[in-house]
Parts: C-alpha cells; sequence; structure tokens
C-alpha cells in the first residue's frame, strides 16, 4: 500500500458512518460515469445521413472522416442499413476528377451487429450516374460545400412521415419553431426530405408546413422555396385531397 492509499485510510476511519457512507457512493458514481462515458466516446462513430433509397427503406450513411489520397482522390465510409436491419460498410474512393468511384472494401453485417464476410477484391471503377447514391456521395467529398438549408416549422403542428405520401406513418409530431436540416437533391411533389441534425433520423416534411432559412452566425436568411415538379392531380385524387387535407 502506498503513502496515498495509507492516508486515506486513516482519514476515513475517523469519518462518520454516514460520511462515509457518502464519500464511498460519490467514489462509486464517479467511477461509473468515468467508465459509462469513455465506453460510449469510443463507440460514437459520426455517420451522417444521407439519402433513402426508392420504398424498401434502405438508408445511405456517410462517415464525416474523409481523407485525401497522396494522388488526389477521396476515401470515405459508407453505411446501408436495409429495412430489416441487416447493413453494409463499404470504403469507396472517389476520383473527383473524372467522376468515378471504386469500391474497396465491403463488409456485410447483420441486424445484432455481428460482422460477417468482407470483401476487397474485385471491384472496378464505375462512372457516377446523375441522381444516383453515388452521385449524392460524391457531392459531399468531392464538391464545395453547400450553405445548410433548414425547414423551420411555421405551423402549429406538423406531421413528420417515413415517405413523401399524406397517408405514410406519422413518425413524429412537431410544433411551430421546431428546425430541421434540409436533405440536397429533395424536394418532390411538395415535399421535402428532412433529418434531425443530433440523431441524424430522417423524415419527410409537407412543404407547405415550414420555411427555409439560412442561418450563419447571428444572421438569418430567408431562402425562397421552389415549386417542386408535381404530377397532374386527377379529379378524383383531387376531390379526396380536398377532403382530407393533411402533411
Amino acid at each position: 500500500m502506498n503513502n496515498h492509499s495509507f492516508c486515506f485510510v486513516l482519514k476515513t476511519r475517523h469519518l462518520s458512518l454516514d460520511n462515509r457512507f457518502f464519500l464511498l457512493s460519490f467514489l462509486f458514481c464517479t467511477l461509473a460515469i468515468l467508465i459509462f462515458t469513455n465506453g460510449a466516446f469510443a463507440q460514437i462513430i459520426k455517420w451522417k445521413y444521407v439519402a433513402t433509397l426508392g420504398r424498401n427503406d434502405t438508408k445511405v450513411y456517410l462517415n464525416d472522416e474523409v481523407k485525401v489520397l497522396p494522388n488526389k482522390n477521396v476515401t470515405a465510409w459508407q453505411k446501408m442499413i436495409v429495412f430489416d436491419g441487416t447493413y453494409t460498410i463499404s470504403q469507396e474512393e472517389f476520383d473527383c476528377t473524372n467522376k468515378r468511384r471504386i469500391t474497396r472494401q465491403i463488409t456485410y453485417y447483420r441486424a445484432d451487429q455481428i460482422a460477417g464476410e468482407t470483401k476487397k477484391k474485385p471491384f472496378e471503377w464505375e462512372e457516377i450516374i446523375p441522381s444516383s447514391t453515388a452521385d449524392f456521395l460524391y457531392r459531399r467529398v468531392c464538391l464545395p460545400p453547400q450553405p445548410t438549408k433548414w425547414a423551420e416549422i411555421n405551423v402549429q403542428q406538423a406531421n413528420l412521415r417515413n415517405f413523401p405520401d399524406p397517408y405514410a406513418s406519422i413518425l413524429r409530431t412537431v410544433k411551430r419553431g421546431e428546425k430541421f436540416q434540409i436533405v440536397p437533391e429533395t424536394g418532390k411533389d411538395g415535399w421535402f426530405n428532412v433529418v434531425d441534425v443530433i440523431t441524424q433520423k430522417d423524415y419527410w416534411l409537407k412543404s407547405n408546413t415550414f420555411e427555409i432559412v439560412e442561418i450563419a452566425g447571428n444572421k438569418r436568411k430567408m431562402v425562397k422555396k421552389k415549386n417542386p415538379q408535381s404530377k397532374p392531380v386527377t379529379q378524383k385524387s383531387k376531390s379526396k385531397w380536398t377532403k382530407n387535407q393533411r402533411n
């Protein structure tokens, strides 16, 4: 036993039972907090939402650790989560100059987060197709960052849904003044894909329930909405929509 431990024992012997219990409880709680926070920080991986693929609800995320290689190419990690909870994590390399990408490795995971097979080859360079998932990733890792746009709720109450459809499931209900980041490349049929920046969970929000703002420092700028191209409304669906207005 070193001198510090010996002095601590001597001091605690002169404390009352209640004080001794309080001191030990305090030390135990402090130790538990340190263990928990260290473990939590060790497990944090900053995955940022990118897009949802079709109606099968496959979510695409990009790790915020992006590296530039000596040849000026860029590498980044991509996660794709399927509706059943299974997912893949792949390392993607982008040739920004020639607008192409190649997968360097991909690992498959079960829904319980247990890793399965990892493939490292053979993969080939592929041209990036416009409006594809690779294109969304390319814009984030190769192009200069765009101003962040926020959807600020301007109605008393708005519904956040899982698909851009007035009859889709409501995932969350929000109030006036709440803000969500607008996902680039979205805006169709009067809907916008938005994301909670803390949880990185995405939703679909009706365009008539919010206003678009840009906030830089203390400056707030209103952004004029672009009317998304919408499909022609038939007489039958129009009457149904008038009867059941939803957001």
